[in-house]
């Protein structure tokens, strides 16, 4: 991951530039599958990646045993929503690092309605990013804006127990906060003994030392520009609506 502290709006839309000049470059007929970036933003730049659950339990947990934790809630959640959800029982780890999460339908409709969850949730826009570090921030405290970009066109390698960061696509049925915001979620994984289990994003991050198959960017912004960048997202008719 590489840090970059900037003083000013006009200078994080020149970083943005930068980013798409980069993987523009990259793109050609070796790189056709490269994926485009995707942004998160935290109201405190010394705050590390963290999933709910992670804040939750303080600790990592099995993928059954959280996919036990759906089927719970399961009947509770259909009973208000007076909706139907296809759960597996047993969950398929066949696809594991990669892949779909299992269950990410339902996953993603209680991660939106506050229960904890694996999920790391970003947006294809770095504007609804920055909108999220500066709702809450404090003047006197940096904020940060992530960039991630999963593939950069070479593929993906390594040790498949290690862990492992797979982008959970935009295309399921889910609140409309989901479509609004632009989400696409991030999943953390690794293999303890025989069992896969939902780990730090920090774990793959801190490991992760080749730019050429992934890219992980911070950008770091001054608080004290809250305020004024607020108001200036809210022209965007980016708020909290």
């Amino acid at each position: 991951m590489r840090e970059i502290a900037l003083k000013s709006w006009q200078a994080f839309e020149v970083e943005l530039e930068k980013l798409a000049r980069n993987l523009a470059d990259r793109r050609g007929d070796e790189t056709d599958h490269m994926v485009r970036p995707i942004f998160r933003g935290q109201s405190q730049s010394d705050w590390e990646l963290q999933t709910s659950i992670e804040r939750y339990l303080g600790k990592e947990i099995s993928v059954d045993e959280y996919n036990r934790y759906l089927l719970r809630i399961k009947p509770a959640v259909e009973a208000y929503t007076e909706r139907s959800w296809t759960i597996e029982r047993e969950v398929d780890t066949r696809m594991f690092p990669f892949g779909t999460v299992p269950n990410y339908e339902f996953m993603l409709y209680t991660r939106h309605h506050g229960f904890p969850s694996p999920l790391l949730d970003w947006s294809e826009s770095p504007y609804v990013a920055l909108f999220f570090a500066y709702q809450q921030a404090r003047v006197d405290k940096a904020v940060s804006v992530y960039a991630f970009v999963e593939d950069l066109g070479r593929g993906r390698g390594g040790w498949a127990a290690a862990p492992n960061i797979c982008v959970q696509g935009p295309y399921v049925t889910s609140h409309r906060r989901h479509f609004i915001q632009q989400c696409q979620y991030t999943i953390a994984t690794k293999k303890v003994d025989d069992a896969w289990v939902y780990c730090a994003h920090e774990a793959y991050f801190q490991n992760a030392k080749d730019e050429e198959q992934d890219l992980l960017l911070k950008f770091i912004l001054p608080g004290e520009h809250k305020v004024k960048y607020l108001q200036r997202l809210q022209q965007m008719n980016l708020n909290a609506f």
